[in-house]
């Protein structure tokens, strides 16, 4: 029999902490602020065209879970933490390929990436979360496959604005940063039921460890 826990409040304070404290570990890797400030602005208005359009992630709402929101017209809801959600997966990502290719084809591998890893993560962000609610189910873990289109599209174009034409110097935090949330949102579900989205969550989990150490041995 699976064990269900409900572990209260934590669940939200750590989601709340995770997503804070590794948007600001990424965005000062970058440095560049007025680039983080363009990623932050444009997935949040990307957010709230789909939101009242359904474009170009498919029909969805936001609940009041997802704490704390502003209250939009029409009854929507607006998590505060959206933005710099998009930001930690978007830049963990580019973060991490960037450690294996560079130029555009950064740009096409991140788009790629982070469409691999919304996907599992629907199912975390509404059956465990609850943080919103898909309009029109769909097969990709419950979520209409347009939203894996559109993850894709909006990635590839934060990847272009995050874009560095020098290759990469250092070894960065981010393979790490994004495995850990991974992690966290696996166990989450591991917690409450057994789906194939948490298998697949802690194996991007041990990849992007595995790029983030073999970079750090690279440059030793």
């Amino acid at each position: 029999m699976w064990f269900k826990i409900a572990p209260g409040p934590i669940e939200p304070a750590t989601g709340f902490c995770l997503i804070l404290s590794g948007a600001a570990c990424l965005a000062t890797e970058f440095g560049d602020w007025r680039k983080v400030a363009i990623v932050l602005a444009f997935s949040a208005a990307a957010e709230v065209v789909g939101l009242y359009t359904g474009f170009p992630f498919g029909r969805y709402e936001y609940t009041s879970h997802w704490w704390p929101s502003l209250p939009l017209t029409n009854g929507h809801q607006f998590p505060f933490l959206l933005p710099f959600a998009w930001f930690m997966v978007v830049g963990g990502s580019y973060l991490s390929v960037r450690q294996l290719v560079e130029g555009w084809q950064a740009v096409a591998l991140t788009a790629l990436v982070t469409a691999l890893i919304d996907a599992p993560m629907e199912r975390g962000m509404t059956t465990v979360f609850r943080y919103w609610t898909w309009l029109e189910q769909g097969r990709v873990f419950g979520a209409p496959l347009q939203n894996s289109f559109g993850w894709a599209a909006v990635s590839a174009i934060a990847a272009g604005v995050l874009l560095e034409k020098s290759p990469a110097s250092k070894v960065s935090r981010g393979p790490q940063v994004l495995a850990l949330f991974c992690v966290f949102v696996s166990l989450s579900g591991l917690l409450r039921f057994s789906d194939p989205a948490w298998a697949l969550l802690l194996a991007f989990a041990a990849a992007l460890w595995w790029i983030g150490v073999a970079a750090q041995r690279r440059t030793k």
